[in-house]
């Protein structure tokens, strides 16, 4: 297989969320007729144009053959999508076939649909069959808003999918292109309801949504494991989600990608501004390990972590939250000196009072920069050209940056710890924008680092031996880090040093209380840099 064909399958499961098109809306639920089995056709053939247009240059394709067909049935539309050809750019191509839903008209101008894919899906090379995709089990439903072009619920689950080479090796034994893959369960669940709320008079929506993937094994042409996975999940919280707004960027977006041209950023980021007061996400894998068979090394990570917030997006500042937790890290052959390799790392971050208008209008600016820049540009500029600063992208970050100053931007570092059997530290601090400020900002920090003294000990040699060269570097790093911190003993008695680091207004830089500015090479000016002229000194 010349690429991961699992591509092919989550462009098919794609298909079976989006396939749907805009229908029209009535507070009741419209009769099953004839005439609505046109008029469902004709509209869902509208949506897979705008939905899937043909690329100008590369990408994916979807080659339809026909057209959609919709016959009433009962209280519900039986309809079957035309067979569909994957292309991708390399000329391979995927026979996904024809999708079949029920679509059931409901009040509101909302319909209840079910879909089911092919279970088996021939990739193909060259012409040439190349993999097959296999799906043993298979659920979905939703509610579908035709007033929003949009799914306010989901639930779905896939069992049992595989991706199998058609292929013979002919290649040395334990080639991964000629394996497979299988995942035992893929799950999809969210639900949007009214909030109570409005934005610019339009209601806005609130909920949840989440993705589950278990059991993934990547085998070569041998059975043997690559690559193995235990479970990969996906949590996510929308707040106050203006989809009229969503609705009006999906049609700017897909008229322009008809045409073959990119949506004016002033026009797109208008849409953007204001659509969702905030969010909250958790992605988390479990039981991660992965094999290299052309050299035998090895790596595992017992757990990962990350997630994160924003708030208030839709009013004139607003907050975010971002981090990430790491467990259980295992590499062969070994990349760090004995006992230096972490086994646990955790890093939480916070922003605060953002100017959310400045926010926006500065990604406004850099967007039309860089579309203006991408279609004046002709040829390649020369290194040197491509290297110096742009002017107007610097002018855009000062505006920025002085918004950030004049409402005190806060970033915090509200934990961050690195944990390894030899050594460990944790830090915490915080950094404020500040107007009249000698690098726009000032604040602090505190590092703990605890094992220093047993780590150098440990990487000394044994009498009769040198030290290789990973352990003197290790040793130096840990030498200066002694002479820097300021030693004392923790809670519990272990010895630890401390680093308190402050940014002052002045600019001066400060670690347990002793100037550092002309060690580092930035010396602290005589008066504080204006900042409606002139962007605060870079650390």
């Amino acid at each position: 297989m010349r690429r991961f064909p699992a591509r092919s399958l989550a462009i098919a499961l794609t298909l079976a969320t989006s396939a749907v098109a805009a229908l029209p809306a009535r507070a009741d639920a419209p009769p099953v007729t004839d005439d609505g089995a046109k008029a469902l056709a004709a509209a869902i053939k509208d949506g897979l144009a705008r939905w899937f247009p043909k690329p100008k240059e590369g990408g994916t394709e979807m080659r339809w053959k026909g057209e959609p067909k919709a016959t009433p049935a009962g209280d519900h539309y039986d309809v079957a999508l035309p067979p569909l050809t994957v292309v991708n750019d390399d000329g391979s191509t995927a026979e996904v076939g024809s999708v079949a839903l029920t679509v059931k008209p409901q009040e509101g101008g909302t319909h209840a649909v079910t879909a089911v894919l092919p279970d088996t899906v021939p990739l193909l090379d060259g012409g040439k069959p190349s993999a097959t995709i296999r799906i043993g089990q298979q659920r979905f439903s939703g509610v579908w808003s035709g007033t929003y072009e949009s799914f306010l619920s989901v639930d779905a689950n896939y069992g049992d999918l595989s991706v199998t080479s058609d292929k013979k090796s002919g290649g040395k034994k334990g080639d991964a292109k000629n394996g497979s893959l299988t995942i035992g369960a893929v799950t999809m669940a969210g639900e949007l309801k009214p909030d109570g709320a409005t934005s610019n008079g339009a209601t806005t929506w609130s909920g949840p949504g989440a993705l589950s993937i278990s059991n993934v094994r990547v085998l070569d042409d041998q059975k043997k494991d690559v690559m193995t996975l235990a479970g990969l999940t996906a949590e996510g919280t929308y707040t106050r989600v203006d989809l009229a707004r969503s609705s009006a960027m999906q049609r700017l977006v897909q008229a322009h990608a008809a045409a073959g041209t990119e949506p004016p950023p002033a026009e797109l980021m208008s849409l953007v501004q204001g659509m969702m007061g905030g969010g909250s996400f958790r992605f988390g894998l479990s039981g991660l390990s992965g094999r290299n068979p052309d050299d035998g090394s090895r790596f595992a990570l017992a757990q990962f972590t990350s997630h994160g917030a924003t708030e208030d997006f839709d009013k004139p500042t607003a907050s975010a939250t971002m981090g990430f937790e790491m467990a259980g890290l295992e590499v062969t052959p070994a990349v760090a000196p004995q006992g230096f390799l972490p086994d646990r790392v955790e890093l939480q971050l916070s922003l605060a009072k953002l100017p959310t208008a400045s926010l926006w209008q500065a990604l406004a600016d850099y967007a039309s920069l860089a579309q203006a820049k991408g279609s004046d540009e002709e040829e390649e500029d020369d290194e040197e050209e491509a290297a110096a600063p742009d002017p107007q992208a610097e002018a855009i970050g000062n505006r920025l940056v002085g918004a950030m100053a004049a409402v005190g931007s806060e970033l915090r570092i509200d934990k961050l710890l690195v944990n390894a059997p030899a050594a460990s530290g944790d830090m915490t601090g915080a950094v404020r924008m500040a107007a009249n400020t000698a690098y726009g900002a000032v604040g602090g920090a505190t590092i703990l680092l605890r094992g220093l003294d047993a780590a150098a000990k440990a990487l000394q040699p044994k009498p009769g031996q040198k030290a290789d060269k990973d352990a003197k570097d290790t040793l130096g790093v840990i030498a200066m880090l002694q002479a820097f911190g300021q030693a004392g003993k923790d809670a519990s008695g272990n010895e630890v040093r401390s680093y308190k680091i402050d940014l002052t207004d002045s600019g001066q830089i400060l670690l347990n209380g002793a100037d550092m500015s002309a060690l580092m090479g930035s010396g602290a000016p005589t008066e504080p840099a204006p900042t409606d002229k002139k962007a605060p000194k870079k650390l």
